[in-house]
């Protein structure tokens, strides 16, 4: 488990994938750093389970316990979705 100090958000990404009529997997090859993410722990007005839309960069990333996280600053946080994910309640 994993708590979050000063102004930090950890979010796990949500990765999209694309998917032939074959049943190929093609990963998304969007370079931006804007990503999709649910939001695991936070100290701000945030809360597990937001979907947010957030900055990403190579230096956040974390493996926990075989799930990737994403340690950011919470003003990297752009967006917050009006919809909420349960899965991490």
């Amino acid at each position: 488990m994993l708590i979050v100090l000063s102004n930090k958000t950890i979010i796990t990404p949500i990765i999209k994938t694309n998917l032939t009529s074959k049943g190929v997997i093609i990963p998304n090859s969007n370079d931006s750093k804007l990503h999709e993410g649910v939001v695991i722990s936070s100290n701000s007005e945030l809360k597990t389970g937001d979907k947010v839309l957030y900055i990403r960069t190579e230096n956040t990333c974390y493996n926990l316990n075989s799930l990737e996280v994403d340690i950011v600053n919470t003003s990297d946080v752009v967006v917050r979705f009006q919809t909420s994910c349960t899965e991490w309640d």
